[in-house]
């Protein structure tokens, strides 16, 4: 299960990147962390694998901030994203 959850997660944190890091997806992770349903490590993860391996069109780059804020993640694991206009 944990497995299922993690692979879907980064999968759909790859391809669609515009959705998973939303602000209305974002609020939604914030809080099933607070509820202890979500670990900020798994968001972590997804934003690692997103910046070490895809291209990421600007126009999601402030929702992709926000989100990493929001999760109280270091701005700093952007810094390795290849953005480009899209």
């Amino acid at each position: 299960k944990y497995w299922g959850v993690t692979m879907t997660m980064l999968h759909s944190a790859q391809i669609q990147p515009e959705v998973f890091f939303s602000k209305s997806n974002a609020s939604l992770f914030q809080h099933e962390i607070t509820n202890g349903n979500l670990k900020v490590s798994m968001l972590e993860k997804c934003v690692i694998l997103l910046v070490m391996t895809e291209e990421i069109c600007r126009s999601i780059q402030s929702d992709l901030a926000s989100a990493v804020k929001l999760w109280g993640l270091d701005l700093n694991i952007l810094s390795q994203g290849n953005f480009v206009d899209c």
